[in-house]
């Protein structure tokens, strides 16, 4: 055997016994690293898939951040406005509540972006005729006219309009987002749109993946998902 083709195998083995150590190494950090929750304001228990900022990055997906005791998720992906973080659930996936940082408690509004994640939708339409339905909510009094092309405004459950062939041929959707978590196992019949905007206010459910990206940024570490930074505290 040539002496080139020796040092082709030792080198050839040399690599072998350097990814092996490699290997252990990051599988030794990963062993000691102390995954422990963390807490920020009103949460006590964050654990993964979220983390704090400064916590080991191989203990979750995404990243919180705890300032002055807000509950704060900046977004980048529904027309850079933000959520307060109400609650966050662990059991059966994880779930944020969120709530539309443009309402405001004692303003009924419309929501002003749609939010297309999760299964579970309300409406906002407009039309260019009255509708005579309970599963039409007369919004008008919280839409302006730059927000609605057409006279009238409903809001409409989305278990009652599975798509936009089953609206009213006058009526074209204009917002898209979850239904409050307390229209979960409720009908909007009967309510007023003073009575869903409090609702809203109280806010909705969304899987951890449909949280919006953070203007703040995200990471990538060894090719995983992208961390997403939320920034926690108090409503």
């Amino acid at each position: 055997m040539s002496i080139r083709a020796k040092l082709a195998i030792l080198g050839l083995l040399a690599l072998a016994h350097l990814s092996h150590f490699l290997d252990a190494v990051n599988a030794a950090r990963r062993v000691t690293t102390p995954c422990k929750p963390s807490s920020c304001g009103a949460f006590t228990n964050i654990s993964s898939p979220f983390i704090l900022e400064g916590d080991p990055l191989e203990c979750g997906d995404y990243e919180l951040i705890c300032e002055n005791n807000r509950t704060i998720l900046h977004n980048v992906d529904y027309g850079n406005g933000s959520f307060y973080v109400q609650e966050i659930f662990y059991n059966d996936g994880p779930t944020i509540r969120l709530v539309d940082g443009s309402l405001k408690s004692d303003e009924c509004s419309i929501l002003p972006k749609s939010f297309p994640c999760g299964s579970d939708y309300m409406y906002f339409i407009s039309c260019k005729v009255a509708i005579n339905s309970s599963l039409y909510v007369d919004a008008s009094p919280c839409a302006n006219a730059s927000f609605s092309p057409h006279p009238y405004f409903y809001a409409v459950d989305g278990r009652e309009i599975s798509n936009a062939i089953d609206l009213h041929e006058s009526c074209i959707i204009e917002v898209q987002v979850p239904r409050p978590f307390q229209l979960q196992s409720s009908s909007i019949t009967g309510l007023s749109i003073f009575d869903i905007h409090q609702m809203f206010l109280m806010g909705y459910d969304v899987p951890d993946y449909c949280a919006p990206r953070s203007s703040l940024g995200t990471v990538t570490v060894n090719g995983t998902p992208p961390l997403y930074k939320i920034i926690l505290g108090k409503m």
